[in-house]
């Protein structure tokens, strides 16, 4: 286990996204990719629970170790069908290609899989590969997205971490994985006639 400190803009990020959704709320929403929306815009018109009176009073409600420094942002999806019920679930992709499911409420670790760079170094050089990706959720909200350090680009069901292997996946990224230190964040569009 990598023994670095989270990254200071996830804590915020992950800080964020847990005041939203905390019982206090009246209700939540999905963010399911980097900054909220395909535009990345990272406004939220309907956010109502924290302003401009009260963000000096946010304090931080539980610190969670990663396998490795995430340098993405996480994405956030309410009421997954999971084995203990429905849960509200953070998801990250780290720095050595793991994504991470954690519960939105606690922390705690729902599941997680590696999608490591199996001996890649940066152009072919001394640093090993890594990624600051962000994963991204599907608009039916049963799949995310996570880039992995092999090249592709991996689709796990959300509420067990389940990869699925079949229909194209995982789709590769790029061929020259050792040309890169990682992706940008992962995004899902939609088009006009409704494909995604």
């Amino acid at each position: 286990m990598n023994r670095e400190k989270p990254n200071p803009q996830f804590r915020a990020m992950l800080l964020a996204l847990l005041l939203i959704t905390s019982p206090t709320t009246a209700f939540s929403y999905n963010w399911p990719q980097f900054n909220g929306d395909p535009s990345h815009s990272g406004n939220n018109t309907r956010e109502k629970t924290i302003g401009a009176n009260n963000v000096g009073g946010l304090k931080m409600l539980f610190k969670v170790r990663l396998p490795a420094v995430t340098d993405g942002a996480p994405v956030y999806v309410a009421s997954v069908k999971t084995s203990r019920g429905p849960r509200d679930l953070v998801y990250v992709t780290t720095k050595e290609g793991h994504l991470v499911a954690l519960d939105a409420k606690t922390g705690a670790g729902v599941w997680s899989f590696g999608h490591p760079a199996r001996g890649c170094k940066i152009n072919r050089g001394e640093i090993s590969c890594l990624s600051t990706s962000s994963p991204a959720v599907d608009p039916n909200l049963k799949y995310v997205y996570s880039y992995g350090l092999d090249g592709y680009v991996h689709k796990h069901r959300t509420g067990d971490g389940k990869e699925v292997e079949s229909g194209g996946w995982p789709q590769p990224a790029t061929l020259k994985p050792f040309d890169e230190k990682g992706s940008s964040a992962l995004s899902i569009a939609t088009a006009r006639n409704g494909t995604s």
